[in-house]
């Protein structure tokens, strides 16, 4: 940073105290009339209560007017993302460009077959970028939605109205400071009861700490121990219980369901043979069309026979699903054409008062 030959006194546009500087680019913004700050700290305050909100134009989902802090958001919020007919395209081109199954697309690192990720705290950073980076976060709301992409963040702002603070455990200061307790904070806020309130490198230092202390059998040898009693099957598992339905749950249910669904799959068609593709909640699909669909259901129902009591003749005969179902209702069936017709014929000549043998 290049400096004057002399000292500046300048005021604090946050604090308002004076403070001494020699940098030129201070000085300079003193000199137009802009902001100028004592510490680091009192531009972070400011710059967090006054954000600059771009105008970004309509979504070009819903069509509404939005603003937001990042020029980088398209959309004003998740629901106008999932709706926009280029999101299966995007998500799809993104499936089609992702590493090894084996390698963790966020740092490298080995991981288990069946998970994306290596890590809590890499999957966090892989949901904010496939979906928060395209999403506006109105800053009216403390948390209304994205909280991948807040717990991402290098230094986390406390959420309390009028609060300043920033920092990487923002549950220590919300229960020193404030006097409100993490699990209520998080009750409150939205955040799922296991989520940890400390910023991304905070959360990969505690987790590369209790690893450690794992390995070297400092921490966790009575877990290991119950978890080795349930597999052998000297304790029985605790019954799994459904997770509360908090906005963070919510948020990352959405996320799942639309990764999941917009894999796409290629299948032969049952009745036609054409080639189609399906998407992932529709895998087990056999049938291209809802035409083919409705042709498939009629052949079976056709193949299906019952055993019914002719209502005129009396005779036993096979009959098809919709005879079957008249039948069980009491309604009148016929074994035939000609029992079907001398039947009508009856009914008719008894409805006008007339005898017929």
């Amino acid at each position: 940073m290049s400096q004057t030959l002399e000292s500046h006194e300048m005021d604090c546009s946050f604090c308002g105290d004076e403070f001494v500087s020699r940098s030129r680019t201070q000085l300079s913004a003193k000199r137009r009339g802009l902001k100028t700050f004592c510490s680091k700290l009192c531009r972070e305050r400011w710059h967090r209560r006054n954000p600059k909100l771009h105008d970004l134009g309509p979504c070009p989902t819903c069509g509404d007017s939005f603003k937001s802090k990042r020029k980088a958001k398209k959309y004003c919020s998740l629901g106008c993302f999932l709706n926009d007919p280029k999101t299966a395209e995007t998500l799809r081109q993104n499936n089609e460009a992702k590493k090894s199954r084996d390698e963790c697309p966020i740092c490298g690192k080995e991981k288990r077959a069946a998970r994306t990720t290596c890590s809590r705290q890499c999957w966090r950073v892989y949901l904010s970028e496939r979906f928060d980076r395209w999403i506006a976060s109105p800053s009216q709301i403390a948390l209304p939605q994205n909280f991948d992409e807040f717990l991402s963040q290098e230094t986390l702002p406390c959420l309390v109205d009028g609060c300043e603070w920033i920092g990487d455990r923002l549950g220590q200061h919300i229960n020193m400071v404030h006097g409100i307790t993490a699990e209520e904070f998080k009750s409150l806020a939205g955040f799922n009861k296991r989520s940890g309130l400390v910023s991304i490198e905070e959360s990969r230092r505690m987790s590369n700490l209790a690893s450690q202390l794992f390995s070297e059998g400092r921490i966790g040898q009575s877990f290991a121990e119950y978890l080795a009693s349930v597999k052998d099957g000297e304790i029985d598992a605790p019954k799994a219980t459904a997770p509360k339905a908090t906005l963070e749950y919510v948020e990352h249910r959405t996320k799942s369901i639309t990764l999941r669904t917009r894999k796409t799959k290629t299948r032969t068609c049952d009745i036609c043979d054409a080639k189609y593709e399906t998407f992932g909640h529709a895998h087990n699909s056999k049938y291209c069309s809802v035409g083919c669909r409705k042709a498939a259901y009629k052949d079976m129902e056709s193949r299906l026979r019952f055993m019914m009591r002719c209502s005129f003749c009396g005779a036993m005969f096979t009959g098809n699903r919709n005879q079957s179902r008249r039948h069980e209702r009491g309604d009148k069936v016929a074994c035939s054409k000609d029992c079907r017709h001398k039947m009508n014929i009856k009914a008719a000549l008894s409805a006008r008062g007339i005898d017929h043998e």
